[in-house]
């Protein structure tokens, strides 16, 4: 209640308004509080990575993760990400649809304003694999600016394959998949792409 309290008076006092842009980020849980309090500056920039639109069991009753956050109190204002991202500019949300529980999660996150860049074998670690390939960075500084387009993300996030996370979440949806012995190739082909790698 604290926080949103601030927020409101943030809001009130026109606190975002003496800026030109604004901009919320976060991942996971604060990436639901950066979509959640975007109300607050109408006309503002989001990224979001791997985030929840609300863990209120009326409204995700599939959600299992995140037990301390479940048990809150999700009655109080600004609880549905997916009400408060309308008044927007650019909403980015980074995620990975092989990942079920992130994807449900933000098929509740729709409008023209929104736009989805699929982070395919990222897991619920958009960001940490962003990072490790060197890539988060540019991304948020792009994302911010409103200038990230698809055609510039996706062959930028070709590198995953040279990360271990990728890696790891790939086998384990190729395996839930029943392709097992293609899970095995693909480690395969990491494991030569490290060495080549090493030796160079």
């Amino acid at each position: 209640p604290e926080l949103i309290e601030m927020f409101e008076d943030l809001t009130q006092s026109g606190f975002f308004s003496s800026f030109d842009n604004v901009a919320f980020a976060g991942t996971s849980m604060g990436a639901f509080a950066a979509l959640s309090f975007s109300s607050c500056a109408p006309g503002s920039t989001v990224l979001a990575f791997s985030p929840q639109s609300t863990l209120a069991e009326a409204l995700v009753p599939w959600e299992t993760r995140f037990a301390k956050g479940r048990a809150a109190d999700w009655s109080l204002p600004f609880s549905d990400a997916a009400k408060e991202i309308t008044t927007a500019k650019d909403v980015q949300v980074y995620y990975d649809p092989f990942f079920e529980p992130d994807r449900k999660q933000i098929e509740r996150l729709q409008g023209d304003n929104v736009r989805h860049f699929k982070c395919f074998g990222f897991g619920h670690k958009s960001a940490l694999v962003l990072n490790r390939m060197g890539h988060l960075k540019p991304v948020m500084k792009a994302g911010v600016e409103g200038t990230l387009e698809a055609k510039d993300f996706y062959p930028m996030i070709r590198d995953r394959r040279n990360i271990r996370i990728y890696l790891m979440e790939m086998q384990a949806h190729l395996e839930g998949k029943g392709m097992a012995e293609r899970s095995e190739r693909l480690k395969a082909a990491f494991r030569k792409r490290q060495r080549q790698m090493a030796a160079e």
